[in-house]
């Protein structure tokens, strides 16, 4: 479970092109994260793991909504594009 306060780690995982080629060499890496309220932020920087993995480690603020949010990674060489979508919950912070 992930709780407010938290950091998450979104993955984007064997990510390839329209014609099945991993893109192994991005140029340009951007996950849109949209939180519950519909409010989206726009995060550039992602760490290449290599093969067409990719990761990120967003820290979820103790005020940030609960409930589902979801990110989108649009990655491209110059030439193709691979695009990863996930979703994942957020909870109440845990009372200590």
């Amino acid at each position: 479970m992930i709780y407010q306060g938290e950091t998450v780690r979104l993955l984007a995982q064997n990510v390839k092109d329209l014609s099945g080629n991993a893109i192994t060499a991005p140029t340009s890496v951007s996950i849109l994260v949209t939180k519950p309220d519909g409010t989206t932020e726009t995060i550039t920087t992602a760490s290449n793991d290599g093969l067409g993995n990719y990761h990120y480690d967003l820290t979820i603020g103790t005020s940030d909504p609960v409930g589902t949010w979801s990110h989108l990674w649009t990655i491209t060489d110059g030439t193709n594009i691979g695009i990863e979508e996930s979703t994942f919950n957020v909870h109440s912070a845990r009372i200590q």
